[in-house]
This record gives C-alpha cells, sequence and structure tokens, in this order.
C-alpha cells in the first residue's frame, strides 16, 4: 500500500470518527435540554426581559411553554402583549410568540442566543389614504368600532418602524384589515395569513400568502424585495411579485385599472412581476387567464364583456411612453373567438421636437374581429362607422406593422407593412368591393406599393361595372404616389385571366388633388382567348354612354378572339372622347364573330377577320 493511500484512509477514519461524537454530544445535549425544559417556566420574569431585549419592546406574557422542535430548543409565550416605548399603551398584541434558541451559539457565548422569532395571532390594520401612503396598526379585531380611528393610529409608525427593523421576522395564522380611502373605504378582512418579513436597513423582503375567503377568490400570494419606505409608495423602489388564483376581481373593494381600462367584475387566475419606482409600475410582466370580464373602456360607452382572456404580457412604462407586448393571446366573447396571436403596442409621447406617435405589430388577426370590436367602441366618426358597417372588412392579417403620427396643423405621417389573405369588403360609395384578395401592402403617407396574387378573386364595382367580376388569377404590382398636385397610380404588372378572356395591362392614373379636374387614364392593355359574347360583362358602363352601351351589346353577338390590344388614353369624363381630346382603340384578331351593324347582321364563318374600333 502507498503513502498516499495510508494517508487517506486515515483521514477517512477521523473524518468519521469527528461526526460520531458530534452526534453523540449534539444528543447529550438536546436530552438535557429536554430534561431541564419544563423549569424553564419558572423564570418568567428573566424570560419577559430576553423578549423584551430581543423585540426592543416591553413585553408581557400570560403563559409560556418551551418544547424542542427538531434540534432546535424552542420557547413558546402565549398571550403576548408588547408594550410602547413608554411602557404605558398596548402597542399590539398577538396570540402566541415562539423563539427559536441557537443551541451550539447559547453554549459558546454562554447566554440564549435567538435564533429565529415567529408570531402566531396578530391583528393588523392598513389603511392606504389619499396621498397614497399606509398606515399601520395592530387591533383587537373583535372590537372593529375602535380600528381606524384616530387616536389608535398614533402608534402605527412605532409599530410599522418595529416590524421593519427586525432582521427576520414570521407572521403566522394572522388577521389583516384592509381599508383603503382611495377607492369606497369599505374593510376587507382577511385570515391565517402567513408571512416571512426580512429587513436590511433600506431593505425589506416580504413574502405572504392567504387562503381567501369563497366570496373574494382560493388563493392570493405577495412577494416584495424593495428598498426604502415601504409604507410609502413615492419613497420605494423595488420588484413586486404577486399570484392569485380564481380570484374575484369585485369583491376586494377597489376596481383595477391601467391606462384608463378599469375592471368591473370577472375571475381571474394570475401571475404578475413588476418593478415599481416613482410611485407607478414602471415595468410588469404577467401570466393572466381572466374569466366573465366586465370592463369598462374610455372608448366604450358601454361596458364590453368578455368571456375569457389569456395570455403573457410584458408593459414598459416610461417618461417617454410605454409598450405593452403580448404572447399567445387569447380573446372570447360572446359572439367571437379570437385565434391565438401575439402583438406589440408602442406609444411614444410628443414632444416640442417631434410628435406623438404609435406603433403596432401583430403576426395574425383576424379583420372581422377587429372590425366587430371597432363598432363597439366611440373610436370611428360617423363617416367611418358608415363605411366599417357597409363594408364589413374581413380577411387574415399577418406580419402588421403601423406607425401613425400627427403633429397639430400638419397632415397625418404613418407607415403601413401588412401581408394579407382572403380579404374581402362589400361595396362603399365609389370604393368598389372586393373578395379572395391575397397580398402585401408597403405604404407611407406619400406613396405606397400594392402586391397581388390571388386566386377566385372579385371584384364589384357597381359604378363601373354591370355585375361583379370574377378571376381565376390575379396577380398586379400597383404603385402610387403623392407628388403634391395629384395621386400618380401606375402598374405595369397587371394580369387578370377571367373564365371568358385572359389580359396583361399596364396603366398609369392621375387623379388631381382639384375636385373639378377629371382623373387622367393611360393604359395599353393585350387580351387573347376572348369569348365575344360574354363581351358586355367587361365593359365600364359606368363611364360610358348609354347609347354606344347599347350598340355595343347588340353590335357583338358571338365569336372567339384569339388575341386583341387595347388603348385608352384621356381623362375619364371626356370618354368616348367625340371631341378628340382622348383615344380609345381597340384592335382584336377573332374568328366565328357574329356582329350586328345597326341591327343589319354580318356573319364571319370560320375566317379569321382583323377587326378595329376606334373612338
Amino acid at each position: 500500500m502507498s503513502s498516499a493511500q495510508k494517508y487517506l484512509r486515515i483521514a477517512r477514519r477521523t473524518i468519521w470518527y469527528g461526526l460520531a461524537a458530534m452526534l453523540v454530544i449534539l444528543a447529550v445535549l438536546v436530552s438535557l435540554f429536554r430534561i431541564f425544559l419544563p423549569d424553564l417556566t419558572a423564570y418568567r420574569t428573566d424570560l419577559e426581559d430576553l423578549a423584551s431585549t430581543f423585540l426592543d419592546h416591553t413585553v408581557k406574557i400570560e403563559s409560556m411553554d418551551a418544547r424542542l422542535v427538531g434540534f432546535t430548543p424552542t420557547l413558546i409565550f402565549d398571550d403576548v402583549y408588547m408594550l410602547d416605548k413608554t411602557g404605558e399603551r398596548e402597542l399590539v398584541r398577538f396570540k402566541q410568540a415562539r423563539l427559536g434558541v441557537a443551541l451550539i451559539e447559547s453554549i459558546r457565548q454562554r447566554q440564549v442566543v435567538p435564533r429565529d422569532f415567529t408570531i402566531d395571532g396578530i391583528q393588523l390594520a392598513i389603511t392606504r389614504h389619499q396621498d397614497g401612503h399606509f398606515l399601520l396598526q395592530g387591533v383587537d379585531v373583535g372590537n372593529l368600532e375602535k380600528t381606524f380611528q384616530t387616536e389608535q393610529s398614533r402608534g402605527s409608525g412605532e409599530l410599522a418602524d418595529w416590524l421593519f427593523r427586525r432582521s427576520r421576522l414570521s407572521l403566522r395564522n394572522s388577521t389583516i384589515l384592509w381599508k383603503d380611502l382611495k377607492q369606497d373605504g369599505n374593510i376587507l378582512r382577511f385570515d391565517d395569513v402567513n408571512m416571512v418579513l426580512r429587513n436590511d436597513n433600506q431593505r425589506h423582503q416580504l413574502t405572504g400568502q392567504v387562503k381567501l375567503p369563497e366570496r373574494m377568490g382560493k388563493y392570493f400570494e405577495i412577494a416584495m424585495d424593495v428598498r426604502g419606505d415601504i409604507l410609502n409608495p413615492r419613497a420605494m423602489k423595488g420588484k413586486i411579485y404577486l399570484r392569485g388564483d380564481a380570484v374575484q376581481l369585485d369583491s376586494w373593494g377597489v376596481k383595477p385599472g391601467y391606462m384608463g381600462v378599469s375592471l368591473n367584475s370577472g375571475i381571474a387566475d394570475f401571475q404578475l412581476w413588476g418593478d415599481w419606482g416613482d410611485n407607478t409600475i414602471q415595468r410588469l410582466d404577467g401570466d393572466l387567464t381572466a374569466y366573465n370580464l366586465d370592463l369598462s373602456l374610455p372608448v366604450m360607452d358601454e361596458p364590453h364583456r368578455v368571456r375569457l382572456m389569456r395570455g403573457l404580457f410584458a408593459v414598459d412604462n416610461r417618461a417617454d411612453g410605454w409598450t405593452l407586448n403580448v404572447e399567445r393571446f387569447q380573446y372570447m366573447s360572446s359572439g367571437d373567438i379570437w385565434p391565438q396571436t401575439r402583438f406589440r403596442i408602442r406609444h411614444e409621447k410628443g414632444n416640442e421636437q417631434r410628435a406623438a406617435e404609435w406603433h403596432v405589430d401583430t403576426d395574425y388577426f383576424r379583420l372581422e374581429d377587429v372590425t366587430r370590436l371597432l363598432l363597439q367602441t366611440n373610436l370611428p366618426d360617423a363617416e367611418q362607422h358608415d363605411f366599417l358597417d357597409t363594408v364589413k372588412p374581413a380577411g387574415d392579417i399577418e406580419r402588421l406593422h403601423f406607425r401613425y403620427s400627427q403633429e397639430q396643423q400638419l397632415p397625418v405621417d404613418y407607415q403601413l407593412q401588412v401581408e394579407f389573405s382572403r380579404l374581402s369588403g362589400q361595396a362603399w360609395r365609389s370604393i368598389p368591393g372586393v373578395s379572395g384578395l391575397t397580398g402585401r401592402i408597403d405604404a407611407d403617407s406619400r406613396r405606397g406599393r400594392l402586391a397581388l396574387f390571388s386566386e377566385a378573386a372579385t371584384l364589384d364595382a357597381p359604378r363601373l361595372f354591370r355585375e361583379p367580376l370574377e378571376f381565376n388569377r390575379l396577380l398586379a404590382a400597383l404603385q402610387w404616389q403623392d407628388d403634391g398636385h395629384s395621386w400618380r397610380i401606375w402598374s405595369d404588372q397587371l394580369q387578370l385571366d377571367t373564365e371568358h378572356v385572359e389580359l396583361a395591362a399596364d396603366l398609369l392614373l392621375s387623379v388631381p388633388r382639384e375636385a373639378s379636374l377629371s382623373p387622367y387614364l393611360d393604359m395599353q392593355a393585350s387580351f387573347k382567348n376572348g369569348k365575344a359574347a360574354f363581351a358586355r360583362y367587361y365593359y365600364p358602363t359606368g363611364i360610358m354612354k348609354p347609347q354606344l352601351v347599347n350598340w355595343l351589346d347588340r353590335s357583338i353577338a358571338g365569336g372567339h378572339i384569339s388575341e386583341g390590344n387595347m388603348v385608352y388614353n384621356g381623362r375619364l369624363k371626356d370618354f368616348p372622347f367625340r371631341n378628340g381630346r382622348g383615344q380609345f382603340k381597340v384592335e382584336f384578331d377573332a374568328r366565328d364573330v357574329l356582329l350586328d351593324y345597326r341591327c343589319l347582321l354580318y356573319t364571319s364563318d370560320a375566317a379569321d377577320e382583323e377587326d378595329s374600333v376606334d373612338l
């Protein structure tokens, strides 16, 4: 055996023998303490002095006991009265106090050294005043008429100072009365409250749990780690954690609210993590599930009822604005069930250098859900309400980014990026109705781009076409820009395929800001595989003379158009350009054409024909 192995074996034996000796000594000490425990009651005065020294206040004890809790000798004081500094007035009372003794340290120092201190059955009253600060006082719950009286509250500062100067203090099976003078002032009672306080100068740590009365919920938990005056929110800074199970929100005597939204009633399960500073919540993260909510919102004249609202959220509140992030958001009302999504809303306050801004980002939502919600608010004016109610916008909105700002006496500034599918809406005034659109929009207040790549789409423009146009395929890259005098809209990638014709076109449309000026359209289109008998569906009858429409309806009775092209150049109000101020020209190759010129029937049999209509 090597010398290293020999020394290792000796060390291992020494450690084991040392541990065994310590256990034997500890067992002897515990046995001795068990023998002398009953005699400790004979030293009642000495123990009262010990408790008074430990608590920094004169203490009176009705009875006492001693027992061993594990390996910790514990002194138990029943019906404890703690007096104020003058020793003349009762500051607080508690049913029982337990003083754990640090056995080894007490032997070393040859005096009783407390290890921990637990209060059982303390009764406290907390009042929040109009200015936001808290008042703490000991009470007799059985004699509530003396509770919250001015003369009783004089000692509250001393009691609070005592509580929040203990290095570690446990409160068990306690009763707390809460009165909020900033709300309705009703008194709420919480029984079976358990709390642990840890204090280190200006740092205060608190954890508490309570099983709620049935009318208020099931369970509530709070944890705080703050610095400053814990009874004065204006001078407090730190972190707060709250947890509630099946909390009845309308039974707490307050209406929870944030950023103008207040809760009238409902049930909630929640976990909240917050940063507190400057007398406000600076950041709040949470996991919330709420049921049967009754909400009051500044944008709604009537309360809004929600069957279910669930999500993970984070609110960051700063001096220059706030940000709300919501993940895994679910929403259900009486008539709507929203798919799960996430969104982000950011508001930047304005100042002398810049305008206030709103930013909205979301992965997905259904346009019809938001439309129904908006119609319940007072946000839209009369015209906007009529638009939403008539058009009934619907569709899937994906990857939305929207920025909005407006300075006084200046036009609105915005930026929009969004992808959409199955977009639809009814016709409203001069705006055509659409359905089945899929595409993307990139736009701001001066320019934009619309890309469409849709199948089975429909265009309903009753002021232009007699019937809705149905497209088997719709491809477009449409752009627009405000040049200061007019809106210019153009596209060199427009393709429309229907059951009756295939069309590709380039266009430029100029819409003057001056209402007295007619829009100007420059369009070149090519088409093929046309069925002449259905041409009537594609005439822009809304800008054509009735006589021309009737003539075209009668004259083109049938045939197959192999290919052709169309040119339109002029102002819309000047069509059909009898004054020579524009051009409308159609050329096409056709076969099996059946034409009726002024009721004189002309038939082209199998021969191919090249026809031209020039107006």
